[in-house]
Order: C-alpha cells, then structure tokens, then sequence
C-alpha cells in the first residue's frame, strides 16, 4: 500500500442484520480510509478532526487530534502507517476512528493509536452523541481497514458501541483480544448525580472520610502542603518526570514487569502532550507536595463528560500518610465543582472500590478481517493452550516419578528428564510451525 493519502468510499446501504433500530432518522452515510504515512499527511485532516472535536458531546482526550498526532508520530518512527477510518453524510464529518497498521508475523494488524502503554479506552469520535446507525457506519469504516485483524481496545460492556460490535460483527469474526481478553472490572463515580459535593461526601464509608480528615492534619504538621495542577509545561515536565520513575521503583520492587514503565516513551510523549495543550483549559497532571516536592501524582485524561485517572502513584515514605488517597478526595472534589463524572477506569483497587458507585466490566476485542487473520490468531491460540496442557501432563508424570523412585536424587534425574523430553518436543513442535504461528499473540479468551 502507498504511503500517500488514498480513499476508498462507499454507502451504507442498510444496517448489519440483528442491529439495534437507530433512534435517528435514517441517513446516507459514506466511509473512507485515509492512510498516512508522514505527520504531513496526517496533518492535511487536522481541521476537520478538531472541528469535529468541538462537535462532541462526549470523548476522551485520547481521542483528540493532539493526542493522536503524538502517538502516530511513534508509528511513524517505527515505520509504520496510520488509516483513519471516517464517516461523512454528504456535508458533515461526523466520526473519526485512527489505527496503527503493524506487522505481527505473516499477519497486517490494527490497532488504535497509543502514547504506549495501550491502555486508552478504544472507539471514534463521533459528532453529538453516538446513536446506533453513527456507531454502525463507523464499524464498517474501520472494517475496510487494509489489514487482516482489527483490535479494539477496552470497551464497557455496557455501551452503545460494544453492543453495536456485538450486532454488526458475526461470531465467527470476533473476539476477546490477544492478552488481558478476559474481562476486567471497571470503577466511576458518577458525580452528577450529586448536585452538592456534601452530597456526595455522605455516600462515602465514614471510616475514610474520618481518616482522610486526620491525615490531613497529620501531614500538615510536616510543613506546607499543596493539592493542585501543573499550570506551566515546565511545572508538568518536573512532575511527570518524578511520576514516572516511582512508579518504575514500584513496579521493580513488587517484581511487575510491565514494559511500558521501563522505558521513558511514555513519559516522554505526556511531557510533549503537556507543551501542546491549553493547560488552562486542559489540565493534564495533578499533584499533592510538601513543601513544594511531589509526594504523590496523576495523569488525567479530561474530557468534557468526564476526567479518566489514567496513571497515578504516591511516594510510598508517606503512605502511612495517605497521601494517594488525599490527592484522589481533591481531584473526586475539582470534577465535581466541573460537573463531570471521575472514571477510575479498570482493574481493580482496594481504593476503587472504597470511593466508586459504578462498576462495569471492559475487555479487549479483535475483529478478523480476513480468514488468514482467523485462521493464523486462532491456531495460536490451539497451539498454546495445548502446550499448557503439555505442561501439566508433564508435571503430573514427574509427581508420578518422585513418589516410585528411592532415593531423592532419582527423583530429581526423573523430574528433569521428563521436563527436559517435553520441552524438546515442544520445541521440535515451535520450530516445525510457521514463523508467523510461533511470533503470534497467543492468549486468547473463550
């Protein structure tokens, strides 16, 4: 495919069999892909994409044209191109929907743009609200994607666009996502439910109220305390900074090893979003200090529905203090006062769960575009849940030798040979499988 802009475009004669009536009337839509390979060319929709952006009533900052020029610049980097499925009635833009087109083995695979750590909510922008027949057009759109798989990531099980997935998709041609495809569960406060913050406040066990209140106090008594954010784009590079290699400390002492935290792309590309956003308008990083030093911090995604706590993390020498949960009541209090919900986003957390009043499950879904992308994902995923199951006829027949051999150091040679002649045929099986078949993703969930 050339990396110049090219269009493809077609109407949307009628609506996936099974799909939801539209609470709309029905329109003629048309659907392009427009593939970039360059910023330059990306940059040729910038107009559109943000006049768009003013148009929606809800989205994440993920979604917005800073946010994507950024990440499509790593796809760039590594040689990649972006297609930007839209959707048009004649007049109107009225969804944008940007993949990342990589290779994975044999396979062409979609995936929505990221700053890297892809854990960005997926979906299009859509203008005003996003009725079943906007959210089926855009669907199909993305569906004329070049590429043999389409990954869609994190969506509530709940909304309108996973039950469109689910009505315009058949069976045969979706599933969970490779790795993290099972569902995880999500938190939010749902704010606006509430038109006072004591309102709110009441809600909320008094055992956290209580001690929230007396931390406070406590760390007060440690000198100057300060909740707020990074007004200046220097302010939020020194936070962001600090904020990323904590949580790099945190994940290494816990032994997580979480790819994204051990490089600094992902810092790097808030520090860069933090120069090109209107940070008076958009604010990007919160903080608690004492005196003036980060004791504990947050990447906010705010969005004009909703602020989405996308990283945070604390300095773990205060958290007898609490500091993580006092920096979590002043952002619960500044979404409030801005009439907008607090999404908490997925996996679960003791401190979720405590301040949460909404809970739904997300998980990640991957589209087959070709019966190549089926076909190749699929027999991925036969061949590593039979070699987990290799893995335990292997430990059951080395239990069968410890407990008939004498002495313990037979045992021992027993266990190794068994593990040893299983691993030599598992690997005689890899090395006689395609490349593609042994480079793939292989967790998929049932």
């Amino acid at each position: 495919m050339a990396l110049t802009e090219t269009l493809e475009e077609f109407a949307l004669a009628e609506m996936p069999r099974g799909a939801a009536a539209p609470s709309r009337p029905t329109r003629q839509f048309s659907q392009r892909v427009r593939i970039a390979g360059s910023i330059a060319a990306l940059r040729a929709m910038r107009d559109e994409w943000e006049a768009l952006t003013a148009a929606a009533h809800e989205y994440s900052l993920a979604s917005s044209y800073a946010y994507a020029e950024l990440a499509a610049s790593l796809v760039f980097a590594n040689g990649g191109v972006v297609a930007v499925a839209t959707v048009h009635d004649g007049r109107d833009l009225h969804a944008i929907w940007p993949f990342a087109i990589g290779r994975e083995g044999m396979l062409r695979v979609a995936r929505e743009l990221t700053c890297g750590s892809n854990e960005e909510y997926g979906g299009p922008l859509i203008r005003g609200d996003a009725y079943p027949a906007l959210l089926a057009a855009a669907l199909a759109a993305a569906q004329r994607i070049r590429a043999d798989v389409l990954e869609i990531r994190w969506l509530p099980h709940e909304s309108r666009l996973r039950r469109a997935l689910a009505a315009g998709v058949p069976a045969r041609r979706l599933t969970g996502a490779p790795k993290k495809s099972h569902p995880q569960p999500g938190y939010a406060i749902r704010m606006r439910d509430h038109p006072r913050w004591e309102d709110f406040a009441a809600t909320l066990p008094h055992t956290l109220r209580a001690n929230l209140q007396r931390q406070h106090k406590r760390l007060g008594a440690k000198g100057r305390i300060e909740f707020g954010w990074c007004a200046t784009a220097a302010d939020s590079e020194a936070v962001l900074r600090w904020l990323y290699a904590n949580k790099r400390r945190w994940a290494e002492t816990r032994g997580i090893d979480t790819s994204w935290l051990m490089d600094d792309q992902v810092r790097d590309f808030f520090i860069a979003l933090a120069h090109r956003l209107d940070l008076s308008e958009t604010p990007l990083v919160a903080f608690a200090k004492l005196n003036d030093v980060p004791v504990a911090a947050a990447v906010m995604l705010v969005g004009p529905r909703a602020v989405e706590g996308l990283t945070t993390t604390y300095d773990e020498t205060f958290r007898s203090y609490s500091v993580g949960g006092l920096l979590q009541e002043f952002l619960a209090k500044w979404t409030h006062a801005q009439g907008r919900d607090f999404d908490l986003r997925y996996l679960y957390s003791p401190y979720k769960a405590q301040w949460s009043n909404d809970e739904t499950a997300y998980r990640k879904y991957a589209v087959f575009l070709t019966r190549r992308g089926r076909l190749v994902r699929e027999s991925a995923a036969l061949a590593a849940a039979l070699g987990r199951r290799g893995e335990k006829i292997a430990e059951q027949l080395s239990r069968r030798f410890r407990a008939a051999a004498p002495p313990a150091a037979n045992a021992a040679e027993a266990r190794s040979a068994s593990l040893s002649r299983y691993r030599a045929w598992s690997f005689s099986s890899r090395s006689n499988a395609p490349s593609s078949l042994r480079n793939s993703e292989t967790s998929f969930s049932r």
